[in-house]
């Protein structure tokens, strides 16, 4: 390996970062004394000066030069001696046709994507810029919706939770049935050989420290990752004939699937120092595929608040996410939304990570390659075209602690902050994760409409692996912005993992209006979803309307009655059972005379509320009611 890759990349693979307690200084290593490039020169990073570095973390002497926080000059790696340009996706595309003739495979065919591999991506220009320290965890968004005032939210939504069922075999069986649902055949067979052979070496000695591991500590991932990392690296021919990243193909019946756990075995036990160390870091994917809801999220940002954006991303890995606005004019992820307006200008990009990954460096690519699933060849392509992008816009990481970067944090006149994260609270204690919440909340209070404040996340529904795949899309703002108050967490929509596409849910508004004597108006459905149930007079939000102005037209569209006084309630989340969420902002407002029933109303009257209780009411109406006060 060191006469082929040289001794600079096999230390860099073997060494960075610090995952679940293991302490591994990257100052030991050689990307942290890069050296300059002689035909390139240092680029000035206008993210953060010392002077503001020092502000961020509240006193110098505690800081010195090197630790976290600081941003160092990070060179571009030079490419390796020796090492030719290959074609395909991977990082050695043709290692399959190499080796498939020295071991007799049979039915496997070299293919070449005609895609250049992470090897071939520009790195001279647009570095990132990286320092060491930190500790690890990133946030978990609550999925409760609050209210402003003192009346508790409405807690009708899918919370978070967390799965203790211990046993890695489980966690290997689980994963399993996951690949095989997000179409991913190949890691869906090497989980469940690793389930059935957890007990027995080369496995069992290297599970052993994770027996207790949740399903959200990915250990699985970790350990499919490792061995993909060595067919990338041509330290696993065996295995590489049968990815689809290395140039061959994936297996196609039993006698192939039993050649490829044989192999996936066999690399597992002659790397094991290797494989053992990979266990040990969270995984890094980086999948710019979950910039496609960021992007849009921050149309509406802009067309909230109208100023330049500084974005910072806790969890950011190489920080590719942090170049969502180029990634969307080139076209690499989709721009949804572009009713919603245009996407503000991006003044500052910058991110914290645990161990952040060069992506100028052949390192760098070569773990985010590996992370991403051999039978995913679009985020492959993703993530190249990603990676090109990335080289020429430049960021600013800190290897840091999430709950420290927050609270370095500032909010800056004519600008707007967005703190924005994905796929990262599963590695989160909940005390970092409190302590996150908190400290955005305490910032959110001193925003204003000239120094607002955004919280953009993407993150799973629950731990649960049943939940795992998918992932909600939420946003929060300080102030609030379409007519509703500060600090409400709005679910936008769902994801795949891969973050796209996004299944928006429909915004809707709706009208908890009562008359001076305490009834509350309701209508009667003529039309699904709720044909023939009594809900409250509302109807979906137009793209330049805000949501407590629908909510009063809707009412006098339906019902005739005048709504005035608007406060806002809560927001729930409804299914129509035919694939489609409505998401629904709900405004109490005062109203008087004889309500006449039209548009989708096919009656429409005042109701006490020991009436109501007696109605058909439309799903989660009552209990809505009760939550936010509106009925005892």
């Amino acid at each position: 390996m060191e006469e082929e890759v040289g001794p600079h990349l096999q230390a860099l693979i073997l060494g960075g970062g610090r995952e679940h307690g293991v302490v591994d200084d990257p100052r030991d290593h050689d990307h942290e004394h890069a050296v300059q490039a002689e035909d390139t020169e240092p680029e000035t990073v206008a993210v953060w000066s010392r002077e503001e570095h020092e502000h961020h973390d509240g006193n110098q002497d505690v800081r010195p030069q090197g630790e976290v926080g600081e941003v160092v000059e990070h060179a571009a790696e030079e490419p390796l001696a020796g090492e030719p340009q290959r074609r395909g996706i991977g990082v050695l595309a043709g290692v399959g046709a190499e080796h498939r003739e020295r071991e007799g495979e049979e039915g496997s065919e070299s293919r070449d994507h005609a895609v250049d591999s992470v090897e071939d991506a520009p790195a001279a220009h647009g570095r990132s810029e990286y320092a060491d320290g930190g500790s690890r965890g990133w946030f978990r968004p609550s999925r409760q919706l609050r209210r402003a005032g003192p009346r508790r939210a409405y807690a009708g939504l899918v919370k978070p939770s967390r799965d203790s069922r211990p046993g890695i075999r489980d966690i290997f069986v689980d994963i399993a049935a996951s690949c095989e649902r997000l179409g991913a055949p190949t890691y869906a067979d090497l989980a469940s050989c690793v389930a059935q052979w957890s007990e027995e070496e080369p496995l069992a000695s290297l599970l052993a420290p994770y027996a207790d591991a949740r399903v959200g500590d990915m250990i699985p991932l970790r350990l499919l990752a490792a061995v993909h990392r060595l067919a990338l690296m041509r330290e696993a021919p065996g295995v590489a004939v049968f990815l689809s990243t290395t140039g061959g193909t994936p297996p196609r019946d039993d006698a192939g699937r039993e050649r490829l756990r044989r192999a996936f075995l066999s690399a597992v036990a002659e790397h094991r120092e290797v494989v053992a160390d990979a266990l040990a870091r969270v995984p890094q994917t980086n999948e710019v595929g979950r910039t496609v809801g960021l992007g849009a999220l921050l149309r509406r940002v802009q067309r909230g608040f109208g100023l330049p954006v500084r974005l910072h991303e806790i969890g950011c890995s190489a920080g590719l996410s942090l170049r969502v606005d180029a990634l969307m004019e080139a076209g690499v992820v989709p721009g949804d939304h572009p009713e919603w307006g245009g996407v503000p200008r991006i003044a500052e990009r910058s991110g914290c990570d645990l161990a952040p990954v060069d992506a100028s460096s052949t390192q760098g690519r070569l773990v985010l390659t590996s992370f991403v699933w051999p039978d995913h060849l679009d985020r492959f392509e993703r993530l190249r075209a990603a990676l090109e992008i990335a080289a020429g816009v430049q960021v600013a990481i800190v290897a840091a602690d999430a709950l420290e970067y927050v609270r370095g944090l500032v909010l800056q006149p004519g600008t707007t902050l967005v703190v924005w994260h994905s796929a990262m609270w599963l590695y989160l204690p909940q005390e970092t994760r409190d302590g996150i919440r908190s400290t955005l909340e305490e910032l959110g209070g001193q925003a204003t409409r000239d120094s607002p404040l955004v919280h953009i996340a993407l993150e799973p529904v629950a731990e649960r692996p049943e939940a795992q795949h998918r992932f909600t899309l939420t946003m929060t703002t300080w102030p609030g912005i379409d007519g509703l108050p500060p600090g409400i967490e709005v679910p936008w929509g769902t994801t795949p993992p891969a973050g796209a596409p996004v299944t928006w849910s429909v915004p809707c508004a709706g009208g908890i209006v009562r008359d001076g004597s305490g009834r509350l108006l309701l209508v009667r459905r003529g039309q699904a979803p709720s044909r023939g149930l009594w809900s409250l007079p509302g109807g979906r939000v137009e793209d330049e309307e805000s949501w407590d102005a629908a909510a009063a037209r809707e009412v006098r569209e339906e019902t005739g009655v005048r709504a005035t006084d608007a406060e806002f309630a809560g927001i729930v989340e409804r299914d129509s059972g035919a694939g489609t969420t409505y998401l629904i902002a709900d405004f109490a407002f005062t109203g008087e005379g004889e309500p006449r029933a039209a548009d989708d109303a096919d009656e429409a009257r005042w109701c006490d509320p020991v009436e109501i209780l007696r109605l058909a009411t439309s799903p989660g109406l009552v209990e809505a009611l009760r939550e936010w006060g509106y009925l005892t």
